[in-house]
C-alpha cells in the first residue's frame, strides 16, 4: 500500500482569511456593544439624533455581515478540503489497522515469525501514530472553522472515531 504524503495530511485554513474573520467579528461585537449602549441612553437625546446614529450603528453591522458572509465562502473550501483530508487519513488508518491487526493474526497462526511481525508491527504502529497526528490536526483545523462560524452545519455526517494502536499479541 502506498503511504500517503505530508502534503495529502495535512491542510490549513487560510490564515489571513482566518485573521480577518476575527476582526470583522470584534468589530461586530463593538457594534452590539454600542448599540446596546445607545438604548440605555437613548431618553438623554433627540429622537432625530438616536435614528441617525442608531442607522448608521445598523449599516455598518450590515456591511460587516456582508464581508464575514464573503470571508467564510473562501474559508469553507478550505473547510471542505480539510474534511476531504480528513476522511482520506481515516481511510488509510482503518486500513493500516487491518494490516496490523491480519500480521498479527497470521503470527498467532504461526505462518509469520515473530521478526517478520515484529517488522510489521514496528512500520505500520510507526505509521498509525503518523495517521493519529495528521487527523487530530486536521481536526483542529476543522475546529478553529466552527470557533469562527458556530453556526455552521457539518457538511458530512460525523467519523466514527478510530481506535487506538492495539496491543502485541501475547
Amino acid at each position: 500500500m502506498e503511504l500517503l504524503d505530508d502534503s495529502q495530511l495535512a491542510h490549513r485554513l487560510d490564515d489571513s482569511l482566518t485573521q480577518e474573520a476575527i476582526s470583522v467579528k470584534e468589530e461586530q461585537s463593538l457594534l452590539n456593544e454600542r448599540l446596546a449602549k445607545l438604548e440605555t441612553t437613548r431618553q438623554d437625546f433627540s429622537e432625530a439624533v438616536y435614528q441617525k446614529v442608531k442607522k448608521d450603528y445598523h449599516d455598518r453591522f450590515q456591511r460587516t455581515t456582508e464581508k464575514l458572509n464573503h470571508l467564510r465562502q473562501g474559508l469553507e473550501k478550505d473547510r471542505q478540503e480539510v474534511l476531504n483530508k480528513k476522511k482520506r487519513v481515516q481511510e488509510h488508518y482503518q486500513l493500516h489497522q487491518e494490516i496490523l491487526e491480519e500480521a498479527r493474526l497470521r503470527s498467532s497462526l504461526g505462518e509469520y515469525t515473530k521478526e517478520k511481525f515484529q517488522g510489521i508491527e514496528t512500520e505500520e504502529t510507526k505509521e498509525l501514530k503518523r495517521l493519529e497526528e495528521a487527523i487530530k490536526n486536521l481536526e483542529q483545523e476543522e475546529k478553529r472553522f466552527h470557533e469562527l462560524f458556530p453556526d455552521s452545519q457539518q457538511s458530512s455526517p460525523k467519523e466514527s472515531s478510530y481506535n487506538p494502536v492495539a496491543a502485541r499479541p501475547e
